[in-house]
C-alpha cells in the first residue's frame, strides 16, 4: 500500500463481472448464450432485491449500459416487487400481513383471478434471506387449496420476521434452507395469513370477453363460461338422483365473524409507471375510471338478486344492480355441502354424535380389492361418521352417515361412501388417505346436484340464500369460479351500444 486518501465515489458497492471463465476452458464450455446468463444473473440479483427492498440494486450491461435492472430502494416492498416483477403483476397483487407469535407474516400475493400455471414467482424470506422451503410450499399450497384451480398457483413475496434464537439457518452452503423450533407454527403462520387474505380479497369473478374488439364478440363470446363448469361428475352406480325436491336453506355453517357486506372501491393504491419505480400515493389514483369498472364486486350484491332461468340447465342466471350473474350450480351446491360437512364433522366431534342413522339401511356392492381395503380401514370410516360393515364377500351395509346436523340437505349414503372409498383407495402416502379435508371434497362432488339437474325457482333461489352465508361462495372446493358476472355495460359493448 503506497497511499491512501478520499476519492469521490457514490455508496454502495459496485460488482462487474467480465470475461467469466476465460481462463478456464473446462468451465467456459459449458456457460450457457449471453441471453441465459444475463437472465440468471438478474434473477438472482432480483431475489436480492425482493429481500431487501430498503436497498436498491442495478444490474447494468456493460456493452450497451442498459438497465436491466432497477430497484429504488425505499423500503416499500410493492415497489420492489414492480421493479422486479414488472406492472401487471404488481398490480394484482393484494396485501398479506398476519402475526402468530412469535411469528410476523407481511408480503404481497395474487387471487385466483391472476394465478400462473407454476411456482416460478413464489419467494420466501426469513429474517431478510431468501430461502427455500417445503413447509411453506405447502402451507401456500394448502391455504389455496380451494380457491385456486388445481395446477394454478399464486404469485407470492412472502416476509417471515422469527427471533433468530428460534432460527438455524447453518444447514445449506448456500443458506437456502433454515430449521425452525417448531415446523407446525411455521406451516399455520402462513396458511393463516393466506386465508385471510384470501376470504377478504377475493370477489366475484369477471368475464372480461367483452375487452376484444366488437367485430369479434359473437356467440362464441360466451364459451368462456364454460370455464366454471364442474358438472361433468361421474355418474353414480345406483342409477342416478331422481328428480327430487332438494331443500338448500338449512344447509348452511354458521356465519363467521367475517363480513362479506363492505363493497371496497379501490381499496388498495392504483399502480402507475413512476419514472423512479416506486409507487404514488394513494391520492394519485386515477379517478376517471367508471365506478362499475373500479368496485369489486361482493357476494353479497346478489342478496336481492331476482332469478331469471336457467342455462342449458347448469348455469342458473340471476339479475342484480344491472349486471347478469351466471351460477355454476353443481360448483354452488358442492361449496355448500363441503362447508356444512366440514363444520358439522368438527362440531359433532365435540358433541359426539358423528353419525346420523339412516330409516332403512342401505347395502353396496364393491370389488374384492375394495373391500380388502375396507377391511383394513374399516375404523377410519367409522370415525368420519359411517356406521358400515361388510354384508357378504362384496356387499358393504350402510347403516349411517356423517352427520349433517340440523340441514335437510343429507347426503346419498352410497354416494358418500364411495367418495370416501374411491379417494382413500388411491392415496399412495396412507397419511393422507383420509384427510378430512380431501375427503370431504369428493363426498360433496359426488352428493352435489350435478349438470343437467332440473332445479325449480324455489330450489335456485334457495341454492343462492345458502350460498351467500358461506366465508367462501367465490370457489367450489376444487377452486373454481362458482359465480360470474356480466355487467350492463359489458353487454352494451357486444351489442355496439357502447363504441
Amino acid at each position: 500500500l503506497v497511499s491512501s486518501e478520499s476519492a469521490g465515489m457514490k455508496e454502495g458497492t459496485t460488482v462487474t463481472v467480465r470475461d467469466l471463465f476465460f481462463n478456464t476452458p473446462a468451465r467456459f464450455k459449458f456457460l450457457k448464450t449471453d441471453r441465459t446468463e444475463s437472465s440468471a444473473l438478474v434473477d438472482m440479483v432480483g431475489r436480492l432485491a425482493l429481500a431487501r427492498p430498503d436497498v436498491s440494486f442495478r444490474v447494468r450491461r456493460i456493452e450497451d449500459k442498459k438497465d436491466l435492472l432497477h430497484t429504488p430502494g425505499n423500503n416499500e416492498l410493492l415497489s420492489a416487487v414492480y421493479a422486479v416483477f414488472g406492472r401487471e403483476l404488481a398490480e394484482a397483487m393484494v396485501a398479506v400481513e398476519h402475526t402468530v407469535s412469535p411469528i410476523s407474516v407481511t408480503g404481497y400475493m395474487t387471487l385466483p383471478a391472476n394465478a400462473r400455471h407454476n411456482r416460478s414467482r413464489q419467494l420466501f424470506v426469513v429474517n431478510h434471506r431468501v430461502i427455500q422451503s417445503p413447509t411453506l410450499r405447502a402451507a401456500v399450497d394448502e391455504a389455496g387449496k380451494t380457491w385456486f384451480m388445481k395446477g394454478r398457483f399464486p404469485a407470492l413475496v412472502l416476509h417471515l420476521d422469527i427471533p433468530a434464537e428460534l432460527v438455524d439457518v447453518n444447514v445449506h452452503p448456500q443458506k437456502s434452507e433454515i430449521r425452525v423450533w417448531d415446523e407446525k407454527i411455521l406451516f399455520r403462520s402462513v396458511y393463516h395469513a393466506l386465508q385471510e387474505c384470501l376470504s377478504r380479497e377475493e370477489t366475484i369473478k369477471e368475464d372480461k370477453s367483452h375487452e376484444v374488439s366488437v367485430e369479434y364478440t359473437d356467440v362464441k363470446s360466451n364459451e368462456r363460461f364454460s370455464d366454471s363448469v364442474y358438472g361433468r361428475s361421474v355418474v353414480l352406480p345406483h342409477g342416478g338422483r331422481p328428480e327430487t325436491q332438494i331443500t338448500f336453506s338449512d344447509a348452511v355453517v354458521k356465519k363467521k365473524q367475517k363480513s362479506y357486506v363492505e363493497k371496497r372501491v379501490g381499496e388498495e393504491d392504483k399502480i402507475t409507471n413512476p419514472p423512479n419505480v416506486s409507487m404514488p400515493a394513494a391520492e394519485e389514483k386515477n379517478t376517471s375510471v367508471e365506478p362499475e369498472e373500479t368496485i369489486k364486486m361482493r357476494a353479497s350484491i346478489l342478496s336481492g338478486a331476482r332469478y331469471i332461468g336457467s342455462l342449458l340447465q347448469t348455469y342458473l342466471l340471476f339479475e342484480a344492480e344491472e349486471s347478469l350473474f351466471f351460477i355454476d350450480q353443481h360448483a354452488a351446491h358442492e361449496r355448500i355441502l363441503y362447508e356444512q360437512l366440514l363444520y358439522n364433522f368438527n362440531e359433532a366431534k365435540e358433541e359426539g354424535r358423528l353419525s346420523q342413522t339412516l330409516l332403512l339401511p342401505v347395502h353396496i356392492n364393491i370389488s374384492a380389492g375394495e373391500m380388502t381395503f375396507f377391511a383394513e380401514n374399516i375404523n377410519e370410516f367409522t370415525r368420519l361418521g359411517f356406521d358400515c360393515e361388510p354384508f357378504g364377500e362384496t356387499s358393504i351395509v350402510i347403516r349411517a352417515v356423517p352427520s349433517s346436523g340440523r340441514s335437510k340437505n343429507e347426503l346419498d349414503p352410497a354416494a358418500a361412501f364411495r367418495a370416501v372409498l374411491e379417494y382413500a383407495s388411491v392415496q399412495s402416502d396412507p397419511d393422507l388417505a383420509f384427510r378430512d379435508t380431501e375427503v370431504f371434497h369428493d363426498m360433496a362432488c359426488k352428493a352435489a346436484v350435478k349438470a343437467k339437474d332440473k332445479l325449480s325457482q324455489v330450489e335456485a333461489e334457495a341454492l343462492l340464500t345458502s350460498l351467500l352465508e358461506l366465508d367462501n361462495p367465490y370457489h367450489c372446493p376444487h377452486g373454481r369460479p362458482i359465480i360470474i358476472r356480466r355487467s350492463r355495460v359489458d353487454l352494451e359493448k357486444m351489442f355496439g351500444r357502447i363504441v
